[in-house]
């Protein structure tokens, strides 16, 4: 179970209770993206992802050519570095937290959310066409009409 106090409180009801230092946070990421993509619009890409016994909540952000990249990692504890040098990265308690962060994130900025990775699949028996001599992933079947 992880320290509530550092959380923000999430009921099923869809009432929130967001905590301070986490709008705080949320809304330096929104500045520096500002910033960095001036009014341009905006796209964020959301994708969990885990990597050395953790989880993390990947939050990219782009517009035209530029990016950045904000990676919040799921540990249980709270931790929010001042947002510097083209990035963002963050602790958190939990998913809940992670995910109400980038959802923060993505409505301060009004951008055009892509959920998922669905480009670099590996499972043959789930692709949407086989793969071609030499390539080792290709685009996840997204019809299910494999699966029907």
């Amino acid at each position: 179970m992880t320290d509530s106090s550092q959380s923000n409180y999430l009921p099923a009801s869809g009432f929130t209770k967001t905590s301070t230092e986490h709008h705080r946070w949320a809304g330096a990421v929104v500045k520096e993206a500002r910033s960095l993509f001036g009014d341009g619009p905006v796209q964020a890409c959301v994708w969990p992802y885990r990597e050395q016994g953790l989880d993390y909540l990947s939050c990219d952000l782009f517009s035209g050519k530029e990016s950045l990249p904000v990676t919040i990692c799921v540990c249980g504890e709270t931790y929010f570095p001042e947002v510097t040098g083209g990035a963002a990265e963050a602790d958190v308690c939990n998913m809940p937290d992670a995910i109400h962060i980038a959802g923060m994130i993505a409505k301060g900025l009004g951008a055009e959310v892509v959920l998922g990775r669905s480009q670099n699949e590996v499972n043959e028996e789930v692709l949407a066409k086989p793969l071609a001599p030499g390539h080792t992933n290709g685009p996840i079947d997204l019809s299910f009409k494999q699966n029907a």
